[in-house]
């Protein structure tokens, strides 16, 4: 027989029952037939009616059996550090007579190998409907809990006490208890009726008490609730077998439960005041019992108690089913890169914290740089601008400017002094009114000439020149030649802004204007509508469409931080569930040391692909892109654009889910353009615009509502992304402003409206100004007495240069 290395643990079982439930009966909600020390295993056989107890020594190892009256035994227990010097343990059970729970001690010594000498202790009896026991790791205390009370016997006294606890009846169902090494504290589990005193349902329920055993005194420190769903009011059997198990040989404070309600294994840190979860493993078992081995790095889990079987273990974490004869085994392993563990333990690895990182078998993680994409779980730097960059084509038009009337825009546009100095530098009303400020100048120059007789000749020859530049009065009048000036340059920028902005046509091919202050003109008006696929189409509107119908995509999927590679990579293709093995083969290369998996396929326009990761892979972000080649007809009437669709893809500071769905919606757009001359055909151009939705792309919502631990029960990745199209396409027309030739036309029209603007300020001047001048000249002359040599054949109308030609008729 082996030696007692380790804590021998309770996996002596022989049961067949004749109830269903495998872990209890109508009277004994969780059995708990089996209970170890440092060299002792003892178990209770039902069939026989008889406890079996083996004794391991240093040299050798002996087995007794003791038999009992009994019909029901719910429990046996012996203290974990009793040896055989000390040689008892109490057994708790229903007498069927009495119709009441009773617990006693049984003082037993082996005289030979299979007989042992045994006396009974007294029986006491329990007020109590259902009850469970453990004994203190001397044995000399055993502490219980039934649904309302708790119970110390006194070993030595033979005497039990019952007492409430400080915080009052709790309604309690136990169904296993784990004492500290000096008893001063007690994990219990069981279900736990909700507070709610309308709600029947109790819960699964793991409780921290502090004890103080020499006044008989018992509080409760803190509860966890293990799982969130409730068991319909029952103290006989309220829900599936707890159990839990105090790690104090290592003083880890760390404690394991088999949560049978939830199928799994957690693991909690307690101190005096607070219970932690630290870890669950999930199992997908109901769990008998756990037990921690003597390293403390170990733990033992029984399942499905339904068989005999005697084991042995010596592996880091075990689970047995006993009901099919499995056995599963899981071994330390070093950490993936993003995890780390501090301590080679049986707790697993964590995930990095934000904005840090780790390369594998770490036992911390290393600082990000500020300005790196270092999510959860990260395992580089990664500059996020420098590679995945949102990219969405820019399909949509621009609305229509609301004046669609060349006439309008020409004379806005020519009148218009913009507030920045591009805008007042490209002004023609900026340099009409430099010309009229020279203007100005040159008229007060002229009118000074007059008091100077000896200039007489140079004003008289500056007066013939600007009168054959007179445009404004048919070369009569020598100032309406400098009024011309302002007027040709106004001209010339007339024509200069028609040329310009006929040509920003069509929007598609259209740079920004040079000598137009609005740098967001354009010579289009657009309409847009939404039409149904079924439309009917002509001969000529097909072409385009057949285009996009046969254009190829090319889905790239890029798994951005994470720690798997190809090798663990599946995909499936198919349409809704029906799922396959992709048409097309797959690539998948990861890039240089960036922990980057890139995917390629080709695929059709309606179809779902299934990625699973065989492997615990967080992932911090996703690149998917969806990409098309272009194509155009001969004549270059119908052209299809090349579809450059991006999406970067990734939730705040958290990894992405373990069950994320994309889906690509695309949508036809079809771009009709007139020409700009008329008579010439219109041309069509076809492009997918592709819409992104995603789903559950992030589980923390999970992680906060019921705890971190669920980051780490899911083995695979399984993201989902569909491609699919909208049953409606976007036709959007586009059509000039004005063309050549009609913008020209209004150009003229525009220059004949500027020579009557300017012939109406002009006849202004000379009703309004000349007479002014003329009398503000008279008492200028009658004040200096100073006459101006004046020849009436050759002098104008006007001091000014003006001559008003009723008044020089008279004159002759």
């Amino acid at each position: 027989m082996h030696s007692f290395t380790s804590v021998l643990i309770f996996l002596n079982c022989h049961v067949s029952y004749s109830f269903n439930d495998d872990f209890s009966t109508d009277y004994c909600p969780y059995l708990s037939l089996l209970s170890s020390s440092q060299d002792t295993i003892i178990y209770t056989n039902s069939e026989t009616s008889k406890f079996s107890i083996t004794v391991q020594s240093e040299h050798n190892g002996s087995r007794c059996e003791i038999p009992f009256n009994n019909s029901i035994i719910c429990g046996i227990s012996i203290g974990k550090e009793q040896n055989w010097t000390k040689q008892w343990f109490i057994y708790w059970g229903f007498d069927e007579d009495l119709e009441n729970y009773f617990i006693r001690t049984i003082y037993y010594s082996q005289l030979t190998s299979h007989k042992c000498q045994y006396n009974f202790s007294n029986q006491h009896y329990l007020n109590a409907d259902s009850v469970e026991f453990e004994l203190a790791y001397d044995g000399l205390m055993a502490y219980g809990f039934d649904y309302n009370s708790v119970y110390f016997y006194d070993l030595q006294l033979d005497i039990i006490h019952e007492v409430q606890p400080s915080t009052g009846n709790l309604t309690f169902t136990p169904s296993d208890l784990s004492l500290t090494k000096n008893a001063h504290q007690i994990l219990a589990i069981g279900y736990l009726k909700d507070g709610n005193l309308s709600s029947s349902l109790m819960y699964a329920t793991v409780c921290l008490w502090n004890v103080n055993s020499t006044n008989y005194s018992i509080s409760i420190m803190d509860c966890h609730r293990l799982h969130h769903i409730g068991y319909h009011f029952s103290e006989y059997h309220p829900g599936p077998k707890l159990s839990i198990e105090i790690n104090d040989y290592n003083q880890s404070n760390l404690t394991v439960i088999g949560n049978s309600a939830n199928r799994s294994i957690d693991i909690y840190v307690y101190d005096d005041m607070n219970l932690i979860h630290k870890y669950k493993y999930e199992n997908n078992e109901e769990t008998n019992s756990v037990c921690w081995l003597r390293d403390g790095h170990r733990i033992a889990v029984l399942a499905h108690l339904t068989s005999t079987a005697i084991c042995w273990f010596d592996n880091p974490w075990i689970w047995v089913g006993l009901k099919d004869r499995r056995h599963g085994e899981q071994y330390a392993t070093p950490c993936w890169p993003g995890m780390y563990k501090e301590e080679d333990n049986i707790l697993p690895c964590r995930i990095c914290p934000t904005q840090t990182k780790s390369d594998g078998n770490a036992t911390n993680c290393s600082a990000c740089h500020p300005s790196s994409f270092c999510p959860l779980a990260s395992v580089v730097d990664i500059n996020r601008t420098d590679y995945f960059v949102d990219i969405q084509e820019e399909l949509t038009y621009p609305k229509s400017s609301d004046s669609t009337e060349f006439e309008d825009i020409l004379l806005t546009n020519m009148f218009l002094i913009g507030r920045s100095s591009r805008c007042i530098l490209i002004s023609p009303l900026f340099w009409m009114l430099i010309v009229l400020g020279i203007i100005i100048v040159i008229l007060l120059f002229i009118g000074i000439m007059k008091f100077f007789p000896q200039s007489h000749r140079h004003r008289t020859m500056i007066k013939q020149i600007f009168r054959q530049a007179d445009i404004i009065g048919e070369g009569e009048f020598w100032i309406g030649g400098l009024m011309s000036f302002s007027l040709l340059v106004l001209l010339i920028f007339a024509f200069l802004f028609t040329n310009e902005y006929t040509n920003l046509y069509p929007i598609e091919q259209a740079d920004n204007p040079k000598l137009i202050c609005d740098e967001t003109i354009r010579n289009s008006q657009f309409d847009t509508n939404l039409k149904l696929l079924t439309t009917r189409h002509s001969s000529e509107d097909q072409i385009i469409f057949d285009m996009l119908n046969n254009q190829s995509f090319t889905l790239i999927v890029s798994f951005i931080n994470t720690n798997f590679d190809c090798s663990l990579l599946t995909i499936l293709e198919g349409t809704g569930h029906n799922l396959h093995e992709p048409i097309s083969p797959m690539q998948c290369s990861q890039l240089n040391i960036s922990r980057i998996i890139h995917t390629s396929i080709s695929l059709s326009h309606h179809v779902t692909f299934q990625y699973t990761i065989k492997h615990f892979a967080p992932i911090g972000g996703l690149y998917v892109c969806l990409l098309g080649l272009g194509n155009m007809t001969d004549d270059g009437s119908n052209i299809l654009r090349d579809l450059t669709f991006c999406k970067w893809i990734q939730h705040e500071n958290q990894t992405i889910g373990y069950t994320p769905e994309i889906n690509l919606i695309n949508t036809k757009v079809i771009n009709r353009t007139e020409s700009l001359i008329e008579g010439q055909p219109m041309k069509s151009t076809g492009i997918w615009q592709t819409t992104y939705t995603g789903l559950e792309l992030s589980d923390q919502l999970l992680y906060d509502r019921r705890g971190e631990y669920h980051r780490y029960l899911s083995v695979n990745t399984v993201l989902t992304i569909s491609l699919d199209e909208n049953q409606f396409y976007v036709e959007n027309s586009q059509e000039p402003i004005s063309r050549k030739g009609e913008a020209n036309f209004h150009t003229v029209l525009f220059m004949s409206l500027a020579l009557e603007m300017f012939c109406l300020i002009f006849l202004v001047f000379k009703l309004v100004f000349v007479p002014l001048f003329r009398y503000i000249e008279r008492k200028i002359l009658s004040c200096t007495r100073v006459k101006p040599l004046i020849n009436e054949k050759t002098e104008d109308n006007t001091e000014m240069g003006v001559i008003n030609l009723g008044h020089q008729k008279k004159m002759k």
